[in-house]
Order: C-alpha cells, then structure tokens, then sequence
C-alpha cells in the first residue's frame, strides 16, 4: 500500500504543496491545509480526497466556484494528474496523487481492455513484463516519444523479429513515429508500403510467412528490394477513425507468426491510441491554459468561464473584430500629478497599484471587462465581450462602489477620482501591431465616456451619458447637468451625475 499524499503547484505563486493523508482542504483562511491568499479565493473554498482508489475533488460553496480544466465541479469530479484547477483567479496543478495501490503488481491501468488466447507461459510473462512497462510510463504520463519507442522494442523483443515500426497517419500519408531494430541487423530504416497499405486499408491485421512467395504482394518491389520474409501489421484504432499502424518484420530468417501475434501487436496498438488521445488532449488544454491566461487579464473569472462555455475563443484570434452593445467606464485619480511630485516613487508606485488592484476587483465583481490601464486610471467596458443586458446597470454599479471605496479607505495620500460612464455602440477586437495586440473597444461612445470623466465628472463624483441615463433612470438617482459641451463633440449633449441606487 502506498502511503497517501497530495502534492499541488500552485503556478502564480511559483510554490508547492505537499500535504500528506487522503484529504487536503484549500481556501483563504490559514486553518486551511493549503493556504492561497487571494481575495477572489473563498475561506474554505474546496477539498481534494481519496476514495475508493482514486482521487475526487468538490467545491465547499465557495463565492467563485471550482473549475477542473475549465469545467465547473458540481459534487464531486474525478481529479487528475495535470488537470488545471481554477480556484478563484487562481491555477493550481496536481502533480502527484498516489494510488493506494502499487502499480504494475495489483493494478493494469483500467482504460485497456484485451483478451490473448492461450499463450505459452514463458512468452506471456514476456508480454505481462513489457505492458506492464509501458502501462507504468502511461500512467507517469512520460514524453509522447518515450512511450512510441517503448511500444516499438516491446513489440521487436516479444515476438523476436529484426525491426519494429509505429507509424502514424497524417494528413493522409505514413510518418514514422517510433523504431526498434536488433543489434547487428543492416540497412536502412524502410517499410513495405504494400504490407502496411494493405493492413490500413482493409483495416484487420495482417500476417505474411513468406512475403517473397506470398501471392498477395506478388512483384512488389519494396518487398523484394527489402527481402522481407515474414511481416505482422495491425492497424491502430480509436473509435472508428484508423491513426496508424504497428509493423514488424525479419529478413533473414522466416518467422512463423500466429493469430495471437496479431493479437498482442493490437494491445499496443490499443496503449498507442491512448498515448495520441492523451497527447491530443493535453495539447487542447494547454492551448485553452493560454487562451484562459491571456483572458484572465482582462475579464472576471465568472466571465472567462463563460467565453469557454459557449465556445467564444474565436472572439480573440488577432485580427477578428465586432460590434457590439456595450457601456464604457473611465475612472482616473484627481491630481496625480501632483502627488507624483511630492512622494517617493516606491511610495507612489505601490500607491498606484493598490488603487489600480482595488478598482480592478470591482470592474471583476460586477463581471466587468478591464480594457486597460490609463497609467493612474482605469478603462472597463460592460456588455462587451458577453453580452449582458443589463450591462448599464453593472456600470453603474461598479461606479458607486469605486468612489465608496475611496472614500472608506485609508490611503497613504488623500486621492479622490472622477468617472465618466456612456452606453452604445462600439467596436471590439483586438488592436495593435503583430508584435503587440491588445483587446479593446472603440468608436464615439467610447469617446463620450471619457470626455465625461475628464471634462465633465466633479472629484468625487460620477457623469453619465442620456443613453446611460435613459436606461436605468428607474433604478438610480441622477442630477440633472443639463445640456454640456465636450470637446471634440459638435453637439452639446444631455449629462447627468449618479448619486444612489434606488432603495
């Protein structure tokens, strides 16, 4: 029995966890086995356990949720080696969860099913040794190469031939994955095309005794070129579609090979379909890792899980731009300039980021999308890249809740801020030049918004558009500021400022 252990990286904080027993709780709270320390992480806020030989994690009705590769956990859900785990902003990583068993005495891993017929006791041994190996390498999740080649000399050693091949189908032609040839044996590494043809095509095993007198591959001259006497190739299955094949063969002396040869080359043919699958998936995953990175920047964890959930990934490729319903806010310090110049720049520079941190995790609360940072201010926009309708609302929201947390804080300067607030539409995407893009929105309601905060909006106070206004007048306070003029704007246009929510 294995002693029961749980050890996780948690990749923001470069650190890892090794907690020792069959459960480990995570959460903000120091009472916790694991201790993030992160707002968006809750108290208590999930739990990873052993149970029945495997591992499972559940959320403890934590604000934000649990995530495993991008999927919320509801209950409980089996947890993984390398699965990436989203506990609030937060990635965490499993990268050892021990079995209760030991691998390769008691346990085969349970995702291959096979059956070989009467074997002779010696050579079954033979066949348990190397499936044994490559289910450890398997379950180790060593290098996709490692494993191919370990398939390769298990099947070269086993049924006692010269050469082993995997190949891989790709884009409708034959790649050589993997290779094992016995010591001693000449030539080039080359394949009968025909023999492997044959097999794929037809999509069953394939045994020839005597490939130079066997009538199916009469005049073929890679056989005749390669001399090739017996030959065994069966294709590599997943699901319907065919991957590959393995392929063995000798040419100096004739090997009499058997159904049950065919059989064991379909076992590993069997573990190979799993090593492409499982490198297909962590391929997906770490794609989405980097998509989810890159979106975390700017949106909600809420909303980041949203965008995967519906499949909008597409909305981000460079170059890819829309028009949307949105509302944009600009929030930016009053006289910063001034505080510049009588502080510190350490001093003002953790000022700077406090301020930036808070606004932010507002913006993200309200599931806002953070645009950008304006050096001592702060763009959002709402309804853009989700639509959300009531996303004025949210905007508004966010504003009140911005200027009470400036009020109620107790700032190492004294810092009041001004907000500017318009809804319409805009134009989104990703901006910028090859080297650099960065996701934003443009067009005249942006414009408005941020003539409002620095034109229009009094310290401490918020302005707001009429569209803005016309949409939540039944919900929120505003005076009236009548008819103003911006610049860049021909029109003097209607503006308000919010005062309150409506009780």
């Amino acid at each position: 029995m294995n002693k029961l252990y749980v050890e996780i990286l948690d990749k923001k904080g470069n650190k890892t966890y090794r907690i020792e027993g069959n459960s480990a709780t995570i959460g903000r709270a120091t009472g916790n086995d694991i201790t993030i320390k992160d707002s968006t992480v809750s108290r208590k806020h999930a739990e990873i356990f052993f149970k029945e030989n495997r591992w499972y994690i559940k959320d403890l009705k934590s604000t934000n949720g649990t995530f495993v590769n991008g999927k919320k956990v509801k209950g409980e859900m089996r947890l993984y080696e390398k699965d990436i785990v989203e506990i609030g902003k937060r990635s965490i990583i499993p990268i050892k969860l021990p079995s209760g068993m030991e691998i390769g005495k008691e346990k085969i891993p349970q995702d291959i099913t096979y059956f070989i017929g009467d074997l002779e006791k010696r050579k079954w041994a033979r066949i348990m040794e190397g499936i044994e190996e490559i289910g450890k390498e398997l379950v180790a999740l060593s290098s996709y190469d490692r494993i191919l080649n370990r398939v390769a000399e298990v099947a070269r050693e086993i049924l006692n031939v010269e050469r082993a091949f995997v190949v891989l189908k790709k884009e409708n032609k034959f790649k050589l994955a993997a290779t094992s040839v016995k010591k001693g044996i000449e030539g080039g590494i080359t394949i009968s095309e025909s023999i492997l043809k044959r097999a794929m095509e037809s999509k069953v095993g394939i045994i020839t005794q005597d490939a130079l007198s066997d009538k199916r591959f009469s005049g073929q001259k890679s056989i005749m070129n390669m001399k090739i006497r017996s030959a065994v190739c069966v294709p590599i299955w997943r699901r319907e579609e065919v991957l590959g094949a393995i392929y063995v063969d000798s040419s100096i002396d004739k090997r009499i090979h058997t159904e049950e040869d065919v059989e064991l080359l379909s076992i590993l043919g069997n573990y190979v379909a799993v090593v492409i699958e499982q490198k297909r998936i962590m391929e997906e995953l770490k794609k989405q890792q980097r998509m989810r990175e890159r979106l975390e920047k700017y949106h909600s964890p809420a909303v980041v899980q949203r965008i995967f959930s519906k499949g909008l990934e597409t909305t981000f490729i460079p170059r890819k731009f829309f028009m949307g319903e949105g509302t944009v806010l600009f929030a930016d310090v009053v006289g910063f300039t001034s505080l510049v110049s009588e502080g510190k720049p350490e001093e003002i520079g953790n000022l700077l980021n406090e301020f930036l941190s808070r606004m932010t995790d507002i913006v993200f609360k309200y599931e806002g999308t953070l645009d950008k940072y304006l050096g001592d201010g702060v763009m959002a926009v709402f309804g853009i890249p989700m639509k959300q309708e009531n996303h004025e609302e949210r905007a508004l929201r966010t504003a009140i809740e911005m200027q009470r947390e400036i009020e109620n804080t107790k700032w190492k300067k004294p810092l009041k801020i001004r907000i500017g607030i318009n809804s319409g539409g805009v134009i989104a995407g990703d901006f910028g030049s090859e080297k650099r893009l960065e996701f934003t929105v443009i067009g005249h309601s942006v414009n408005i918004a941020s003539r409002l905060q620095s034109e229009i909006a009094p310290p401490g106070r918020t302005a707001v558009g009429e569209k803005t206004y016309e949409k939540t007048k039944e919900k929120f306070e505003f005076e009236s500021l009548g008819k103003v003029k911006v610049k860049g704007i021909k029109e003097k246009m209607d503006a308000y400022l919010l005062k309150e929510e409506k009780k």
